[in-house]
């Protein structure tokens, strides 16, 4: 159950709230790519990468099924059921953390969160799959479960800076979606994009939307990231 801390911070602590997926671990793919093959079987889709890239990328599974409703489309119980087998198959495959995340991790004067756009019970899964589970607990995790609105709403950001007692201009949201980021800026934190991922670090397109969100800062590795955080 989450508590919220009312102590404020007076010191020059900040807060680092991270994205799980594509940033912690490069796993947007890996959940894209399963529910384009769900999707195309069960739904008669004839969706490539891009189309699902486009529509349901870095938001959580209830507001991609809200987008798929604003196009006519509506998955089967048989096709919800299967995402849900199979993303904790992947879970059980395995994946490693993101390579210099520790490092950064590592830093004085930061403190961490995590707001994503997963369930609550998944993502605590995933977080163990990296090894993270001292870092990122149930004290600290923000998902979906406890917010009305996810992803480009700021919704989560919001309060996993409630419940770690920061103002949100004292916080840093490290994430990599256009919702995601979007998401950041509403809450009215810098908002830094991590670009990678297998999905993002050569897009080109991706990087121009990143851009024109106006994104001041963009990293494709998390040395790049610890270097720029060490000279805040």
């Amino acid at each position: 159950m989450l508590q919220v801390n009312s102590f404020r911070r007076c010191v020059l602590e900040k807060l680092i709230i991270w994205d799980f997926d594509g940033v912690v671990a490069d796993t947007e793919k890996l959940w894209l790519e399963m529910e384009l093959d769900v999707f195309n079987r069960h739904l008669g889709l004839n969706w490539d990468f891009e189309t699902i890239n486009h529509y349901l990328a870095g938001q959580a599974f209830s507001r991609q099924l809200e987008v798929l409703a604003g196009l006519g489309i509506f998955p089967t119980i048989e096709a919800m059921q299967e995402i849900g087998v199979r993303c904790y198959q992947l879970i059980d495959e395995g994946f490693d953390r993101t390579d210099g995340i520790d490092e950064v991790l590592k830093l004085k004067g930061y403190k961490h969160a995590m707001g994503t756009g997963g369930d609550f019970k998944e993502t605590l899964a995933k977080i163990k799959a990296v090894g993270l589970e001292k870092v990122f607990t149930a004290d600290n995790l923000v998902t979906i479960d406890f917010v009305k609105h996810g992803k480009p709403a700021p919704d989560t950001f919001l309060l996993a800076a409630k419940i770690m007692g920061f103002e949100p201009k004292d916080c840093i949201v490290i994430e990599d979606s256009i919702a995601g980021l979007k998401a950041g800026l509403a809450a009215g934190m810098e908002t830094i994009c991590f670009a990678g991922s297998e999905m993002y670090k050569n897009n080109k397109e991706h990087l121009a939307l990143v851009k024109e969100l106006g994104i001041e800062h963009t990293f494709k590795s998390m040395y790049e990231l610890k270097d720029y955080l060490e000279r805040k």
